[in-house]
């Protein structure tokens, strides 16, 4: 349960958008937009990794 309340506190509303926009430009037939999709999950992922672990630690 203390696991789920760090990822809940972790995320916010510009992270999902901008997480969702990166699924759907992996979906496009367009290489470089598959390009960007890829690079933008790997980007958000890490952000939302990086504040998980700043929550852990301030606790």
């Amino acid at each position: 349960m203390k696991l789920l309340k760090l990822f809940y506190n972790s995320i916010n509303i510009v992270t999902i958008i901008f997480f969702i926009i990166s699924i759907y430009l992996i979906q496009q037939k367009d290489d470089f937009a598959i390009f960007l999709g890829y690079i933008g999950i790997v980007w958000w992922s890490l952000i939302i990794s990086i504040n998980i672990y700043k929550n852990y630690k301030n606790q």
